[in-house]
C-alpha cells in the first residue's frame, strides 16, 4: 500500500552527537528560521537501507524557533497543500524534546555546526516497508536543516 507522503513524514515527525554539544546549545541556540535541506528514513537493523524524503518525495520545510521552545513547523510535498503545525521544544544536553500541541512527543540527537542543524531520531517506529518485503520495519528519521 503506497501511503501519501506528506502524511508519512507528518507522522514519523511526530512520533519524530558531534560538534555543537557544548554549553552554548540551547533553544536561544535555535531561535530564528530554519530550512529542511535533508530527511531520510532509515532502517535500524540496516541503516544502509533508507529512503530519502526530501531527494525522492520532494519533501520540503521550515521550521521557525521562538526563544521560549515554541515553534511552527511548515511542511510541503508536491501537489499536496501545505501542513503548518505547532509545537514546543526544549534541550537537555544534545538532546531535543519536540512536541507537537496536540500532546505528541519525539526526542532527537542533536548537533549544530556552523549553520546546519542535525537531528536523529533515538526512538524507532515501525512505520515503514522500507525493503519492500511486505512488512514494516522499525526506522528512524535523520534531518538536516540550514539557519536562514
Amino acid at each position: 500500500m503506497r501511503r501519501s507522503p506528506l502524511l508519512v513524514a507528518l507522522v514519523l515527525l511526530a512520533s519524530c552527537g558531534g560538534d555543537g554539544t557544548g554549553p552554548d546549545l540551547s533553544t536561544a541556540t535555535l531561535t530564528g528560521t530554519w530550512a529542511l535541506s535533508g530527511a531520510d528514513l532509515m532502517e535500524v537493523g540496516n541503516p544502509a537501507n533508507q529512503v530519502s524524503l526530501y531527494d525522492d518525495w520532494g519533501l520540503r520545510g521550515t521550521i521557525v524557533v521562538q526563544k521560549d521552545g515554541h515553534f511552527s513547523f511548515r511542511v510541503t510535498v508536491p501537489d499536496q497543500d501545505p501542513v503548518t503545525i505547532a509545537g514546543a521544544l526544549h534541550i537537555s544536553g544534545d538532546t531535543l524534546f519536540y512536541a507537537y500541541e496536540t500532546g505528541y512527543h519525539t526526542e532527537f540527537r542533536l548537533s549544530i555546526t556552523g549553520a546546519t542543524m542535525h537531528w536523529v531520531e533515538l526512538e524507532s517506529q515501525e512505520a515503514w516497508d522500507i525493503d519492500g518485503d511486505g512488512d514494516p520495519e522499525d526506522v528512524i528519521t535523520v534531518m538536516d536543516w540550514r539557519k536562514q
